[in-house]
């Protein structure tokens, strides 16, 4: 397995993983207008974003750096 692959890898089980936070905060923005099943897409967004960017060495848990890009990238669809 080359590395391209394996990080790949590891990006799907995480997104894998954390499908219901992505799904419970789409739904808090339901009420918003916009179809449920795009919050939850751009919601994905913010979760690739918040997999390729978070560091550990900053001392924040990566649940609670995932859920603000999660709903800032919602919240930004909904703006704009």
């Amino acid at each position: 397995m080359t590395v391209t692959a394996k990080s790949q890898k590891i990006t799907d089980d995480q997104i894998k993983e954390y499908q219901p936070l992505v799904k419970s905060i789409a739904c808090k923005f339901k009420n918003s207008g916009e179809p449920l099943e795009d919050l939850e897409q751009v919601g994905y967004i913010g979760l690739i974003n918040a997999i390729n960017l978070y560091n550990q060495n900053r001392g924040i848990k990566f649940i609670t750096y995932a859920t603000w890009l999660i709903s800032g990238e919602i919240r930004h669809y909904i703006r704009d």
